[in-house]
């Protein structure tokens, strides 16, 4: 059993080294089922363990990533604008600034915290366009905010 696991993680290591980023390479097929994992017996063999992997550290950061910035979408389009249409700027631009932000340090931080590094740059994109979306957003909202004035003494 000690040999078949030597020449596994051999296989593994070898052809991981063949890829483009052989970490993660590695992480996908380590969290692969042992009992499949142990049947691999060439590149092919692990190539369909990394199709069927149910599930990676990659694919957990990145749903928690899509979820949040779903979640900052709706936000946008809901919350944020029904505020707006009821003239409330102050609490339109508050949830857009909750929403842009947490989508963004919630997906920023998934990566570094599931162990894979930093966001990749398709991942960093996002972020740059949601926060940028959001800065303009909070300018045009800044512009209808008239704070209220104190009453008259």
């Amino acid at each position: 059993m000690a040999i078949l696991l030597f020449l596994l993680a051999g296989l593994i290591s070898s052809t991981c080294q063949k890829t483009k980023n052989a970490t993660q390479c590695v992480s996908v097929l380590d969290a692969a089922d042992p009992d499949t994992k142990d049947l691999a017996a060439n590149e092919r063999d692990l190539a369909g363990i990394a199709l069927n992997s149910p599930s990676t550290r990659l694919d957990a950061t990145l749903h928690a990533c899509g979820g949040a910035y779903f979640d900052a979408a709706n936000t946008l389009r809901i919350d944020a604008l029904d505020s707006m249409n009821e003239s409330d700027f102050l609490g339109a631009s508050t949830r857009l600034v909750e929403s842009c932000k947490g989508a963004g340090e919630l997906c920023d931080g998934s990566f570094p915290a599931s162990g894979l590094g930093p966001a990749p740059e398709v991942m960093a994109a996002v972020d740059r366009n949601m926060t940028q979306r959001c800065a303009v957003l909070l300018d045009l909202l800044g512009l209808l905010f008239v704070p209220p004035h104190p009453p008259a003494a």
